[in-house]
């Protein structure tokens, strides 16, 4: 993914969201306090650069055209 709204585009159209109910898990989510149900809006503000729940920024600034990566297990 090139970009934040590339990755959310994608995840919207792939039926990522509709038919895998997201859960918190992992290191990342531990360190952001993060646990329960993901729903797709949480994904778009971690895009985004922003913690799901606060709407806080995760690092200090953003740089436009910053490449958005995606790991998958």
């Amino acid at each position: 993914m090139t970009s934040a709204a590339a990755a959310k585009a994608y995840y919207r159209t792939s039926d990522y969201f509709a038919t895998t109910p997201g859960q918190w898990f992992g290191k990342g989510a531990e360190l952001l306090g993060l646990s329960g149900p993901a729903r797709p809006e949480d994904f778009d503000r971690l895009a985004d650069n922003l913690h799901p729940q606060t709407g806080e920024s995760l690092t200090t600034y953003t740089r436009d055209g910053r490449r958005v990566v995606s790991v998958h297990s």
